[in-house]
């Protein structure tokens, strides 16, 4: 492919995603905040998956929000196996995570359902 020459603090990206005030949003990164989102120092613990266990990975989270993303890119930057759904049920999702042993789930709040 055609190299692109990005100035990393001044090139912007745009993260959509939806707004419980109505329509879809974006968050505007340069691309040096949104890379920076995801790395970590060696040697230092700035997100949950380094704290990870095992070496899969439960995502519940949709791919255009923040939290989807991170679960894609850092189980690709840890070599964490990453499992998801394409129709997500609290059912489903249980499931998933019994069948395939993982020990380790990424999740929104909201289908963290107590019983």
């Amino acid at each position: 492919p055609k190299k692109i020459d990005l100035v990393w603090d001044k090139d912007v990206i745009y993260l959509p995603f939806t707004s419980t005030s109505g329509g879809s949003m974006g968050i505007m990164h340069t691309h040096k905040s949104l890379i920076s989102c995801f790395f970590s120092p060696e040697n230092t613990a700035n997100h949950w998956i380094d704290q990870a266990i095992g070496e899969n990975l439960a995502c519940g989270n949709s791919f255009f929000h923040m939290t989807g993303l991170y679960s894609v890119v850092l189980s690709a930057m840890y070599g964490l196996s990453m499992y998801t759904l394409s129709d997500y049920s609290n059912e489903s999702f249980v499931e998933m995570i019994v069948d395939n042993k993982i020990s380790t789930a990424s999740v929104y709040p909201w289908q963290v359902i107590m019983v």
